[in-house]
């Protein structure tokens, strides 16, 4: 989301200038009012930018949006709400323009992807593991053959938690043995059923 204001020496006549980095401070605060984490809708705004001196009203400012969805309708929605935002004025004379776009579409379960995991997981059991089935917000290029109805999950490599924290992120090493076993037999029955098939 890029807001363009007006600039001006914010000593000398401030009141000429119109702050691009006060309009998009209130449509941050509505932006992260969208969030419903219970529902599975996370709209973060991560990164923001303007301003060219501290003392010049500013002219530019922009906010990078991450959005994570758990469903197309909700896709649709969010995407009229953050346009909704953007066409609001709190700092009269600012102009909003919104570009991008939802890169990744959601991960939806369905019968054939329930399917699957209760083959991961019959298969975790034959190899010591226990296996549950999670929906998370994280992103993968899974969703692509999901959303064509292949069968698909996501999540079967290394264990680990805390992604992206700056310092609190790990992977358990010997969970690299465990896991390459649970997607070789998996891959190994799979392709015995595909011949079963045909």
């Amino acid at each position: 989301m890029r807001v363009s204001g007006k600039s001006a020496h914010a000593g000398v006549e401030p009141e000429i200038g119109r702050s691009a980095i006060e309009e998009i401070a209130h449509k941050i605060i509505k932006l992260q009012q969208l969030n419903d984490h219970k529902n599975g809708l996370s709209v973060n705004v991560g990164l923001i930018d303007g301003g060219t001196s501290a003392n010049t009203v500013s002219p530019e400012a922009e906010a990078v949006i991450d959005v994570r969805v758990k469903n197309k309708q909700q896709a649709d929605e969010v995407v009229k709400d953050i346009y909704s935002i953007a066409e609001e004025d709190t700092v009269h004379g600012t102009d909003t323009e919104v570009y991008g776009r939802i890169s990744r579409p959601p991960m939806e379960e369905t019968k054939k992807s329930k399917r699957l995991l209760k083959e991961v997981k019959d298969i975790g059991k034959q190899v010591g593991l226990t296996i549950h089935g999670e929906s998370t917000g994280g992103a993968s290029d899974a969703s692509f053959t999901a959303e064509e109805g292949i069968p698909t999950i996501d999540g079967m490599g290394p264990v680990g938690e805390f992604s992206h924290s700056e310092t609190d992120e790990y992977t358990v090493i010997d969970s690299l043995i465990e896991r390459t076993a649970l997607l070789a037999k998996t891959i190994e029955r799979l392709s015995q059923q595909k011949t079963e098939d045909n």
